[in-house]
C-alpha cells in the first residue's frame, strides 16, 4: 500500500469532499482524481491525432469511403488474417 505526503490543502479538500458524502473515503477521491487524470491524457492523444486527421484532410490526404473501398479493405484485412499479420492499433481509436 502506498504512504502519500499530503500538503494540508490538499487533506482539507479531500476531508471536505468525504464530509460531504461525495466520496466514501479518502482513497475513493484519489481513485477519482487518477481516473480524470486518465480521460484527460486521453483527451490530449485524441485531439493530437484529430489535428493531424485535420492536417492530412487539408492537403488532400485522404480516402472516400466507398462501397468498392470497403470491399478492397475487408480483403486486405482477411488476407493479413490469413498471413498472420498483425496490425497494431491504437487503443483509443475504434
Amino acid at each position: 500500500m502506498a504512504n502519500l505526503e499530503l500538503d494540508e490543502v490538499t487533506i482539507e479538500l479531500i476531508q471536505e469532499r468525504v464530509a460531504k458524502g461525495e466520496f466514501s473515503d479518502a482513497a475513493a477521491v484519489v481513485r477519482e482524481g487518477l481516473r480524470l487524470l486518465q480521460i484527460r491524457e486521453t483527451r490530449t492523444r485524441l485531439d493530437k491525432l484529430l489535428e493531424e486527421s485535420r492536417a492530412q484532410y487539408d492537403r488532400g490526404e485522404f480516402q472516400v469511403w466507398s462501397p468498392t473501398f470497403m470491399d478492397n479493405l475487408v480483403r486486405e484485412v482477411e488476407e493479413n488474417e490469413r498471413q498472420g499479420i498483425v496490425i497494431e492499433t491504437d487503443p483509443d481509436v475504434v
